[in-house]
């Protein structure tokens, strides 16, 4: 899933005619299941040995501290719930601006699986650095650091090859639909029994549930509708991806101050600032005289 959002969100910007950046910076949760695995790191070795990117900076939240700028629209998302039902999945996806909606998802994981080498060790650094290169055999130096106060270390190369021109057409299959933790089989009568929490002045929200029920069940008995289900809006854009504009490395030295702004380069000297602690002798007291 995290491969797909990160693809779909790269089209979108090459299809408004925008060059994709030359150096691309991802941060994610510190989950291995869903972010810090081989698939994700080959994908962005792939990213790079095509040059859509020149170089890739994936980097994982310190356990303890997984809260960033992200979660923030959570919160208005919860404030606007406040004050506008969303009884249906339209109306909540009618809450959420810019939103997009991912129907199908490309099995990435069996496409590159046979030019994938096996790696450990891999879920303890925070930091990984994929840099373009002319001696590396695809293309791609590897680097990892456990954080920002240590230097980088050169790792292995993910990717035993890089696809050729005709691999990288071949569309994936899609990763197919299993609808058997909805359990469609009762999801009809449970959706009856949450009948007293739908706005009673219709029935526009409960028809609406039981139509959802109604075309889970269908999907999920027949194997061929099911399947054109998992295709819907099928599209692979690794292919279609514009190789990035190397020309801004070439320009002047860009300082990070023009990048983040003072107040984060601020915050961010303050927190890499190494502390001193000083002791000091006590006062020596004052003698009262009688004269005072």
């Amino acid at each position: 899933m995290t491969i797909a959002i990160i693809s779909h969100v790269l089209w979108i910007i090459s299809k408004k005619g925008r060059p994709l950046p030359p150096i691309l910076y991802l941060q994610a949760d510190n989950c291995w299941r869903e972010n810090k695995n081989r698939y994700v790191m080959g994908f962005c070795e792939l990213l790079v040995s095509l040059g859509i990117f020149h170089e890739i900076q994936l980097a994982f939240l310190m356990v303890g501290h997984t809260h960033e700028d992200v979660d923030r629209f959570f919160s208005q998302l919860a404030r606007r719930l406040l004050h506008s039902e969303a009884e249906t999945l339209p109306d909540l996806l009618q809450l959420i601006p810019n939103i997009n909606e991912l129907k199908s998802v490309p099995d990435f994981k069996s496409w590159v699986d046979p030019m994938l080498k096996p790696v450990k060790g891999h879920t303890k650094p925070l930091q990984f650095r994929f840099a373009s290169s002319t001696t590396s055999a695809t293309g791609v130096e590897l680097f990892y650091r456990g954080n920002t106060a240590q230097g980088w270390k050169k790792m292995e190369n993910l990717l035993t090859c890089i696809p050729s021109k005709r691999a990288l057409q071949k569309k994936p299959l899609n990763i197919q639909a299993d609808f058997q933790r909805m359990e469609p089989e009762t999801l009809g009568r449970r959706i009856l029994r949450w009948a007293p929490l739908f706005d009673h002045e219709d029935d526009a929200s409960l028809n609406w549930w039981r139509a959802f029920a109604a075309d889970i069940q269908l999907h999920d008995s027949d194997e061929r509708k099911r399947r054109m289900y998992s295709n819907r809006g099928s599209l692979w854009v690794l292919p279609k991806l514009a190789k990035c504009n190397t020309a801004a490395l070439e320009g002047p030295a860009v300082h990070a101050e023009t990048v983040l702004g003072p107040h984060l380069v601020g915050m961010i000297r303050e927190e890499m600032e190494e502390p001193e602690v000083i002791v000091r002798q006590p006062r020596a007291k004052r003698r009262h005289t009688g004269n005072e």
